[in-house]
C-alpha cells in the first residue's frame, strides 16, 4: 500500500485546476485544457482534490452490498444525514494497485465535472489504504429495470427521453458512457439519471 501513501499529498496545481473547472463562466477551450491536465495528473499520480474527500459511514463487516458490478460493489451508506450509494472498487491480492488507483482517480475527476439534471452528481470519494469508493446520492426507487418492473404503467418513453438528454450532454462534453444499460440508470421524482462510473474522455 505504499503507492497510496506516496501519492496522498495534494499539489497546489491540482487544486487550482479543480477550482477553475468549478467556474460556470470558464470558456470551453480553457475548460478542456484544465480537464485534460487534471485528468492526466489524477490518472498518472493518483491525486484527487482534497475537497472531494468525504467521511462516509457504511458497514462492510456485518452488512451486504446492494449491487455488484464487474469491478466494484455498491453499498448503502450515510453522509451528512442522508442516504448515499458507496461504490467500492474491488481489490484483490494480485491486483495492480497502481492501475486500480489510477483508473479510480480518472473516473472520479471526469464524473466530477458534469452538471446536468439527468446526470447523477458525484458527492465525493472516500479513500484509505484498504478501499477506494465513489459516493453519490442513494436512489430509493433503484435502477430503471427495478423501477419499471415495480411500475409497469410508467411512461417509458419519458424515461428514455431523460436518458437521451443525459447522453447528449456528456457527448457534448467530449465523453462517452461506455456501459449503458438499465442497471446504470437511476430513477427519482419524475427524472431518470445516468450514473457515470464508466465515463471516458474522447479527446
Amino acid at each position: 500500500m505504499r503507492y497510496v501513501a506516496k501519492y496522498r499529498a495534494e499539489p497546489a496545481l491540482t487544486q487550482s485546476f479543480a477550482q477553475a473547472l468549478d467556474r460556470p463562466d470558464l470558456p470551453p477551450a480553457a475548460r478542456e485544457i484544465c480537464l485534460r491536465q487534471l485528468y492526466r495528473a489524477c490518472g498518472s499520480h493518483a491525486l484527487l482534490p482534497k475537497a472531494l474527500k468525504v467521511p462516509v459511514c457504511y458497514d462492510r463487516i456485518n452488512g451486504y452490498a446492494k449491487y455488484h458490478g464487474g469491478y466494484a460493489d455498491v453499498w448503502k451508506g450515510e453522509y451528512g444525514g442522508q442516504e448515499v450509494a458507496v461504490k467500492v472498487m474491488r481489490i484483490y491480492s494480485n491486483s495492480d494497485l497502481k492501475e486500480v488507483v489510477g483508473r479510480f482517480c480518472k473516473e472520479v475527476i471526469t464524473w466530477r465535472t458534469l452538471r446536468h439534471p439527468n446526470v447523477l452528481p458525484l458527492i465525493g470519494v472516500t479513500m484509505s489504504e484498504a478501499q477506494f469508493a465513489m459516493v453519490s446520492e442513494w436512489m430509493s426507487n433503484g435502477n430503471i429495470n427495478e423501477f419499471v418492473k415495480a411500475n409497469p404503467g410508467e411512461n417509458r418513453l419519458k424515461l428514455l427521453e431523460d436518458v437521451a438528454r443525459g447522453l447528449i450532454y456528456i457527448h457534448q462534453q467530449g465523453m462517452i458512457h461506455g456501459d449503458l444499460k438499465g442497471v446504470r440508470l437511476q430513477y427519482r421524482e419524475l427524472l431518470s439519471y445516468l450514473t457515470c462510473f464508466l465515463l471516458r474522455l474522447t479527446y
